[in-house]
């Protein structure tokens, strides 16, 4: 079931995960740096704020709002922000993870980057990614914090082959690419689902059927994008994986990681 981001859950996941995910990258000195990054990411799990942007194009421009905790929109940016083997699926992803950068930006102290990154599991070919910020210095003694938000992509339950592990993660990624509505995804109208769906079936060489032409059809759009994605991820998880079951352990569609760093200047 998707899980819809709100800050009571991003408050949970912050007090049961940052307090043990935070660490030190130690550079070439050896005094401490006292720079906290757990902070920052107190308020990324707990302040709320509200995104403005548009989407649409050709006349049809159509200005929607999304709100949620920095750290839940960074997830959701980081989804609506994906690519598949590199190249842009969602035609309006850019400009709502555009908006979130620039939001998150306002509330980050110097010597600040945070990173959200959401993939169904580690080196599958769709994932996505937003990062506010700049780089540390390489020569900077770095304090790291990280915690999991949730996004409105299902979770998979285990299955027993790769086809099967494959098409339980192509259906949950169309899912969350294609949503029902607006409130899981900033992510739109019939428009929008036919092109993703369509740019699914073109970036992994697909034959499925037509994509659908009504307007308001998610459930055609979602079936054109899953049945294109499921031989591209059963041939990845098979080369990838030593088993179905490694595979399908590995598998964690639901959460997006956001990271902290920060350092001296």
């Amino acid at each position: 079931m998707t899980r819809a981001v709100s800050t009571v859950v991003d408050t949970l996941l912050f007090l049961l995960l940052v307090s043990a995910a935070v660490f030190v990258v130690t550079g070439p000195t050896t005094e401490p740096v006292d720079v906290p990054a757990d902070d920052t990411a107190e308020v990324l799990a707990t302040s709320t704020a509200t995104v403005e942007y548009e989407v649409g194009g050709k006349g049809e421009t159509i200005r929607r709002r999304a709100r949620g905790t920095y750290a839940g929109l960074l997830g959701r940016a980081a989804v609506a922000n994906a690519t598949f083997s590199g190249r842009q699926v969602a035609p309006d992803g850019p400009a709502f993870a555009a908006e979130v950068r620039g939001k998150t930006a306002a509330v980050l102290g110097a010597n600040t980057q945070v990173s959200a990154r959401w993939t169904p599991y580690p080196g599958a070919p769709v994932a996505g990614q937003v990062t506010v910020g700049p780089d540390p210095p390489p020569r900077a003694d770095v304090r790291v914090a990280r915690l999991r938000v949730p996004v409105a992509v299902p979770s998979v339950d285990p299955e027993r082959t790769y086809g099967s592990v494959a098409s339980g993660v192509s259906r949950a990624v169309a899912r969350g690419m294609l949503p029902g509505s607006t409130a899981g995804l900033p992510l739109g109208n019939g428009p929008h689902r036919r092109a993703v769906a369509h740019r699914f079936d073109v970036l992994t060489r697909g034959s499925v059927a037509r994509t659908p032409a009504e307007p308001g059809d998610v459930t055609a759009a979602r079936d054109v994008a899953a049945r294109a994605l499921a031989p591209a991820f059963a041939a990845d998880l098979r080369g990838r994986f030593d088993s179905p079951r490694d595979a399908a352990t590995a598998v964690e569609t639901g959460t997006a990681t956001v990271v902290v760093r920060r350092w001296k200047g």
